[in-house]
């Protein structure tokens, strides 16, 4: 009988000291759960980040090669147009050479529609005076491709402001 109180006693002991290690253990381990979601959210915005600089190496790459394509295809269809339409009077070939516009085809730069005078980098103001517009500067349009005019690929886009 007299070892039964020590052995209680133990008992005891042993089931404090499991109740320490095992509040221990669940607090180690949830601390130690927390820490890898947190290193699995850094990885996981690591890897958001490095997609996303990808998506926009290759988006550029895609420009570039779209770019290519133009300058290879030629002139676009509204460069086409506006060829057309400021060569309706048709110099020998029917080009525009590098020059100064003036007169008819000048004009014909004013009655261009909205899209196209937008493609070419200057937008009008309506019923605009030519002689007005011309100044002293005289806006240049410049031929890259035989033939055509490219105003997409102008060095100085076209900007005229009427005389005040």
């Amino acid at each position: 009988m007299d070892s039964s109180p020590d052995l209680r006693d133990q008992i005891c002991a042993v089931r404090r000291l499991s109740k320490y290690y095992y509040n221990f253990k669940c607090q180690h381990f949830s601390s130690r759960a927390e820490e890898e979601e947190e290193e699995e959210e850094e990885e996981e915005e690591e890897e958001e980040e490095e997609e996303e600089e990808e998506e926009e190496e290759e988006e550029e790459q895609e420009e570039e090669e779209e770019e290519e394509e133009e300058e290879e295809k030629g002139p676009c269809s509204i460069c086409r147009k506006l060829t057309f339409y400021l060569c309706r009077s048709h110099d020998i070939g029917g080009r525009v050479a590098s020059k100064s516009v003036f007169g008819r085809p000048f004009e014909m730069l004013l009655k261009l529609p909205w899209n196209l005078q937008r493609h070419l980098g200057c937008e009008f103001e309506p019923d605009t005076d030519v002689l007005d517009l011309l100044g002293d500067s005289k806006p240049e349009i410049t031929s890259l491709w035989s033939g055509y005019i490219a105003p997409h690929k102008i060095t100085q886009p076209i900007k005229v402001t009427p005389r005040t």
